[in-house]
C-alpha cells in the first residue's frame, strides 16, 4: 500500500493521493485560497475536484456524510448559488458523471464517505468512482474503483461493500430531471 501523500491517479486532471499512514498529520490544504480540507481525505478531493474542474465548491461540514444535508453550491468566482439536488440511492432517475456519490455512516466508515462518478454505463451495469481515502490502490485508469450498477423495477441501485445514501446532482439539472 502506498505511503500517504502518494500519487494514485487522477480523474479530468485532478489528482488523487494515499491517505494511509498512522502518522496522518492532519494538514489543511488550500487551492487557489479556497480550503478543500484535509489531506488527503475523501472531502478533501472532492471539494479540490469541484474548485478546479467546476469552480463550485460547497460550505464547510463535519463529516462527509453531511454533504446530503447541503442544498447548494456556490460558484468560487460568481458568488452565485446553484443548487443540489438529492437523488437517493434506489432512485428512478439513473447516476450521471461528475455527480457526487455519499455514502452513510458506519461501522468501517464512521464519517461517512464521498467520491465523484466518472462514468456511468448503463449497458453494462457499472459506475466508476474517483476519490480519496478508501481502498489507496493504484487506479486502474481514470477512476479508482468500479461498482455495480442495478435496475430493479425501475430503481437504480449503486451497490458497494459501504451504504450508499445516493448521489447528488449540481449541473443541467432541468434535463436530468425531465429525462428519462
Amino acid at each position: 500500500m502506498p505511503r500517504f501523500g502518494v500519487l494514485l491517479g487522477s480523474y479530468k486532471g485532478i489528482e488523487g493521493y494515499s491517505n494511509s499512514d498512522e502518522r496522518w498529520p492532519g494538514t489543511a490544504n488550500y487551492v487557489n485560497g479556497h480550503f478543500t480540507g484535509y489531506k488527503y481525505q475523501c472531502v478533501e478531493y472532492a471539494r479540490r475536484w469541484l474548485i478546479l474542474v467546476k469552480q463550485l465548491s460547497f460550505q464547510d461540514i463535519d463529516c462527509a456524510y453531511d454533504i446530503w444535508n447541503l442544498d447548494k453550491v456556490k460558484n468560487i468566482n460568481t458568488k452565485k448559488n446553484f443548487p443540489l439536488i438529492r437523488m437517493p440511492n434506489g432512485s428512478s432517475k439513473p447516476p450521471v458523471i461528475d455527480a457526487l456519490l455519499i455514502y452513510a455512516s458506519g461501522p468501517r466508515v464512521p464519517w461517512g464517505h464521498v467520491a465523484i462518478i466518472a462514468e456511468v454505463n448503463l449497458q453494462h451495469n457499472y459506475v466508476r468512482v474517483a476519490e480519496q481515502n478508501e481502498e489507496d490502490w493504484y487506479w486502474p485508469g481514470n477512476y479508482s474503483r468500479q461498482m455495480r450498477l442495478e435496475l430493479n423495477n425501475g430503481k437504480y441501485f449503486i451497490r458497494d461493500k459501504y451504504t450508499i445514501i445516493g448521489w447528488m446532482v449540481y449541473e443541467n439539472l432541468d434535463s436530468y430531471l425531465v429525462s428519462l
